[in-house]
């Protein structure tokens, strides 16, 4: 179960953002727009164990459909997915005896990318037939809130399994969204041949029953050992602690880019009560203050490096006026930023 692993929920990885980011790109959404909509560096993307909140994916996303005028950009970049291009967390699936062992290693693995819910395999009687799912139960409520973050997520299950299931020449046989019908179904109808329900419960992809036991073509115990050796490893070096402080500060980052920012809204953005996230800071040995501080610090750091004002810097950081930055740039450096401007220029 995904609660194994609680630090990682409603995060995704920055390789695995990067990849999303790609695929905006392709489609005609800036990478430095979307870098900048998000407050990254982009040295950071290739940072396996960085990871950012969903909502700040989302938002995006969002700012991705106004740009392009696509309300499937979501879907469409999950399309794009392809199984050997997220390293050992893709490649494994392809490793798997068969389907049902694709989607049992999928729910332990899957939440490196991205963790958003909890994923299982069910059967359902259908009167003599036994039908077989792949279901992804959110930990949330009111799942179509990210309605782009789930329609990508569906896109590349689709594309996964319309590639694992090619051998057995058959697609998946329906699937099921938790949003709305939309009032153009002309994507559906181009990617699915299957049938297709909305405004359901939970995200489901059902197969056909003589494909779920059906051995894959590129089946290999051998390589799957080795890949599941390395993503235990990746699961086991994302310590609670470690993943809390980076989902904090990278939720920090996040907020201060869209000029928001207090403890409030962070508990809000990491989908916690203020007294929640009051009560994990402490029992992480973590300060608010104290990362707020931190991350405003380094954000200077890659400001200041593109030659950008004090004033406009300090607006960014989101400082109510100038003195209160001049006093935590004193804390920083010991100095005032005037005199750091001069001893820079002197380097």
């Amino acid at each position: 179960m995904n609660g194994d692993y609680p630090e990682l929920r409603h995060t995704m990885s920055l390789p695995y953002l990067a990849i999303q980011i790609e695929a905006l790109e392709s489609y005609g959404f800036p990478k430095s727009k979307a870098l900048g909509i998000l407050g990254i560096n982009p040295a950071r993307l290739n940072e396996a164990q960085r990871r950012i909140d969903v909502k700040s994916v989302e938002s995006l996303f969002e700012s991705a459909e106004a740009h392009l005028g696509d309300p499937h950009i979501g879907l469409r970049i999950g399309l794009k997915f392809r199984i050997p291009t997220f390293g050992q967390t893709g490649a494994i699936y392809a490793y798997c005896n068969n389907i049902k062992h694709v989607i049992e290693v999928n729910s332990r693995y899957q939440r490196l990318a991205i963790d958003v819910g909890d994923i299982s395999y069910c059967q359902e009687k259908d009167g003599k037939e036994q039908r077989h799912f792949l279901q992804l139960t959110p930990y949330y409520e009111g799942p179509a809130y990210y309605k782009h973050i789930y329609g990508m997520i569906a896109g590349a299950y689709i594309s996964a399994f319309q590639w694992l299931g090619w051998s057995a020449g058959k697609d998946v046989k329906s699937a099921y969204f938790p949003w709305p019908q939309p009032k153009d179904m002309t994507i559906y109808d181009e990617i699915y041949n299957c049938g297709v329900f909305f405004s359901q419960p939970q995200m489901r992809v059902e197969f056909h029953p003589e494909c779920i036991d059906m051995q894959l073509s590129m089946a290999n115990p051998e390589k799957l050992a080795q890949a599941s050796s390395i993503l235990e490893g990746l699961l086991q070096s994302s310590s609670a602690s470690e993943s809390f402080q980076q989902a904090v500060e990278m939720t920090i980052r996040t907020a201060l880019g869209l000029g928001v920012i207090s403890h409030g809204t962070l508990a809000k953005r990491m989908n916690m009560s203020e007294r929640e996230l009051r009560q994990k800071l402490k029992k992480e040995g973590l300060s608010y203050r104290h990362m707020l501080d931190d991350v405003r610090k380094e954000l200077f750091q890659e400001m200041f490096s593109t030659a950008a004002n004090f004033s406009a810097i300090s607006q960014e950081l989101g400082y109510n006026d100038q003195a209160a930055f001049n006093r935590a740039f004193k804390r920083w450096y010991g100095m005032s930023p005037t005199a750091y401007s001069k001893a820079q220029s002197k380097t």
